[in-house]
């Protein structure tokens, strides 16, 4: 994991534990905050509908326009993670084997922290042939995360039609590039992993 910055988070925001950090997944600019009580829910949600591995794609990295830096500042963030693994915890959804998300916002954003403005995301979901089953369409919560990742600000939010509809959507995630210069000559791009849940 890479090396922590002294970055002034944004105003109101809430310090991460490691813990926190090391817990979890990545992409659509729909943020609740990621602390360590949102990873616990993440890896612990027995009564979820679906749990996934989450992951940027290989040369596939979210994006920030511009870069995201010391300072925050307003950006768009353009993303896709791939959604692997899936489980049903809860029987309710086991036929879903992966999916794709697709996620695009504006946040105001830091190297340690993104407050979402505005975004949508769609994740196409498959079974385990490869058949596709249907899509979830996202929208953001608008609430501030706070990571060593900005781009978990992609992640979280609320599935409003498709399968899954209703769901509340919760995910981090832990930075596989390196984000050690973000405050020094800014951040374009970042690839990470973790774990998301529909509940």
């Amino acid at each position: 994991m890479s090396r922590p910055t002294n970055d002034r988070p944004l105003p109101g925001a809430r310090r991460l534990t490691a813990a926190g950090l090391t817990a979890a997944a990545l992409t659509t600019v729909l943020a609740v905050p990621a602390t360590a009580s949102t990873t616990s829910r993440v890896s612990s949600a027995s009564a979820a509908a679906l749990v996934c591995d989450a992951a940027t794609p290989p040369g596939r990295p979210v994006t920030f326009t511009p870069a995201v830096g010391l300072l925050p500042h307003r950006t768009t963030v353009t993303g896709i993670a791939d959604l692997t693994n899936c489980s049903s915890p809860n029987g309710s959804r086991r036929a879903v084997h992966h999916g794709r998300l697709t996620a695009r916002g504006t946040a105001f954003a830091s190297c340690t922290a993104a407050r979402v403005e505005s975004g949508h995301g769609t994740i196409a979901w498959y079974d385990a042939k490869g058949r596709r089953l249907g899509t979830t369409t996202l929208r953001p919560v608008g609430s501030q995360v706070v990571s060593s990742n900005p781009g978990d600000a992609m992640l979280t939010g609320v599935a409003t039609s498709g399968l899954l509809s209703g769901s509340r959507v919760q995910g981090a995630a832990t930075p596989t590039s390196d984000t050690g210069s973000c405050a020094i000559t800014g951040m374009r791009a970042v690839h990470g992993k973790g774990k998301v849940t529909f509940s």
